[in-house]
């Protein structure tokens, strides 16, 4: 009995920690920059165990490096493709890829994620679209 609480203590912190991270999840903007991300724009981001960014802007598939410590984020640089597309894909796109380089810090409350500048201004929020 001894044994079996003391793996049960053991192992739900880490899951907990675990739980709070970025690595595997995958997310869809819900705003940026205050502005909410336009109906029928499909842009998805993906936060890999390696520590690779990768996923859709609205027009052009990117990637790049993120890192986090703590509650510091850190993305990029970003590639991306180079296609065009229509309005508001194109905006849309590039105010995210804006709010990759203007994020400071993030909090993450279950399946809401909101990337912060270093003033603590919100700069994107987005909704979690896997339960890996």
């Amino acid at each position: 009995m001894r044994l079996v609480l003391a793996l049960a203590m053991t192992v739900l912190p880490v899951a907990a920690a675990a739980q709070q991270g970025l690595a595997g999840s995958e997310w869809r903007p819900l705003t940026i920059a205050g502005q909410p991300f336009p109906e029928g724009v499909e842009a998805i981001v993906q936060f890999g165990a390696d520590g690779r960014l990768t996923g859709r802007g609205g027009c052009n598939r990117f990637t790049g490096a993120y890192s986090v410590d703590g509650e510091t984020l850190t993305v990029g640089p970003v590639a991306a493709t180079r296609m065009a597309c229509p309005e508001p894909a194109m905006s849309a796109e590039a105010a995210l890829f804006a709010a990759f380089e203007a994020v400071a810090t993030f909090s993450r409350d279950g399946a809401d994620l909101n990337f912060l500048d270093a003033d603590g201004v919100p700069v994107a929020a987005f909704a979690q679209t896997d339960w890996d």
